[in-house]
């Protein structure tokens, strides 16, 4: 239970919210941070990006969301076994890059593949092209969610990561 986390009911309202559209709130002496990551579960559409709430505040991290998200994980995971980061800040910096790295790597996919059915395209035009818009329907699809996302990670590294220092985070 998030509430006897210490964690306020306006903050459990956020966390818990529909709305997910990414961004950064410091809320009195926490950081909220609402991003999404990849869907890389089995039979989903990496393209329905999941949901994913931060919570932030002394030595505390909470991070709720809908689905399972590999990028949470690997970082539990590392935590776990004594070889991932030691402190809150860490951990919170090793979600932030494994989220990037998913997304970049994702994205870096569909565009070889774009580029090499461009560079294929002779006697099967029509189907290449077919899957091409769809790779680029999906391309642009993800651009789309990305920006608020990046605009929120922008606010947090210039000048607002100043918040982590207020948080009492190393």
């Amino acid at each position: 239970d998030l509430i006897r986390l210490g964690v306020t009911a306006p903050v459990v309202e956020r966390l818990l919210a529909n709305e997910t559209r990414p961004r950064m709130r410091q809320i009195n002496d926490g950081l909220l941070l609402i991003l999404r990551g990849i869907n890389l579960n089995l039979d989903q559409d990496p393209v329905d990006m999941i949901s994913l709430r931060i919570w932030v505040r002394g030595q505390l991290i909470i991070t709720v969301r809908r689905q399972p998200l590999a990028s949470v994980q690997e970082v539990r995971q590392q935590v776990a076994s004594g070889v991932g980061p030691k402190t809150v800040q860490g951990v919170l910096i090793g979600i932030l890059a494994a989220l990037a790295d998913r997304v970049s790597s994702y994205i870096d996919g569909l565009t070889e593949r774009v580029d090499e059915l461009e560079d294929s395209l002779d006697a099967t035009v029509g189907l290449n092209a077919v899957e091409i818009s769809d790779l680029r329907r999906q391309i642009a699809s993800l651009r789309r969610f990305i920006a608020p996302q990046r605009d929120a990670l922008f606010e947090l590294s210039r000048g607002k990561a100043s918040l982590l220092d207020g948080l009492g985070i190393d």
